[in-house]
């Protein structure tokens, strides 16, 4: 979308008159903008990608719950004159936000991301989780591959880096299944939870803010702690955080191997989608991010899953 036509929109359907719309500092060039008006700045997300569409609609209301209820780290969403959270046109689904000032980082003390996190277990309830866990995302890796076109370069070069790598995908499938079996034995509390809090922190002035809570769900701690369980000492920061917010709880090294190899899948998923919905240079760049994964950052955690004692 073009900042032209996102001001014709907001005009259109926002109690707002923009006087500047460019690219944001933050998130996808061309996704999102700052948005300026004579009294305040916003931030304009444009989601024309079709499979995160209904995702992120999802989570609008939940932002708009933890808002209302006065969480003020978490930026409100904007309605509409007809008091809607988003807007679709185009096949791009459009949601404006308060903008939130300070640097995008992952520097910042854990307790504060955890202080926070507490806050929101504890202000929004979510019914128990009944579906139990599962290894689908398994299913869905081989799908995805499968379906990688060997007539284009890009993606046959993606499939024959897949294969050499086939001996890992079956060990940890048989990981995968294994705390599959082992999370659902647990009787986890079912939260709402961020699920990419981490690297989605915005800081000002030793003020933290959780930003983009597009994959916000109900489920249990770990989905948004096991980033940082494979160090024991990050474990036990965020469990003094959490009890020192008024959620005293026990992080399990189960959760977190099963979260740690769902994850491996998961994000193996996301390059795939990503490599088969992109074209030119764009395409080049994902291939060469999924060569990247190999190893990558989820490795260190995937190792510290390896150490959990099996029963």
């Amino acid at each position: 979308m073009t900042p032209e036509a996102l001001s014709s929109l907001i005009l259109a359907r926002y109690p707002l008159v923009p006087t500047s719309i460019h690219p944001a500092e933050r998130g996808f060039f061309g996704e999102t903008f700052c948005v300026e008006t004579s009294h305040a700045r916003y931030f304009a997300k444009c989601d024309g990608w079709k499979e995160h569409q209904k995702e992120f609609q999802q989570s609008l209301p939940w932002v708009h719950t933890l808002t209302q209820a006065g969480l003020s780290f978490v930026p409100r969403v904007i309605p509409t004159n007809d008091h809607a959270l988003f807007v679709e046109q185009n096949g791009v689904i459009v949601a404006l936000f308060e903008y939130v000032d300070g640097i995008h980082t992952e520097e910042y003390p854990l307790s504060w991301l955890f202080e926070k996190l507490a806050l929101v277990y504890q202000t929004v309830p979510v019914a128990p989780q009944t579906t139990p866990f599962t290894s689908a995302v398994y299913d869905e890796f081989c799908t995805r591959r499968a379906a990688l076109c060997m007539d284009d370069p890009i993606e046959r070069q993606a499939a024959r880096l897949l294969d050499t790598k086939e001996a890992l995908f079956a060990k940890h499938r048989q990981k995968l299944e294994y705390w599959t079996r082992q999370i659902n034995c647990l009787s986890l509390p079912t939260v709402l939870t961020h699920g990419d809090a981490g690297g989605n922190c915005i800081l000002h002035d030793q003020t933290l803010s959780i930003i983009d809570w597009d994959s916000v769900r109900p489920a249990p701690p770990e989905r948004d702690a096991w980033f940082f369980m494979h160090r024991p000492a990050q474990t036990a920061e965020i469990e003094e955080a959490l009890a020192r917010a008024g959620f005293p709880y026990r992080l399990h090294p189960e959760a977190f191997a099963y979260y740690a190899y769902h994850s491996f899948f998961y994000y193996l998923c996301e390059h795939l989608r990503a490599i088969q919905s992109s074209t030119g240079k764009q395409k080049e760049k994902q291939l060469h991010l999924l060569e990247q994964y190999f190893p990558s950052w989820i490795w260190d955690q995937l190792q510290a899953a390896d150490e959990v004692p099996e029963q």
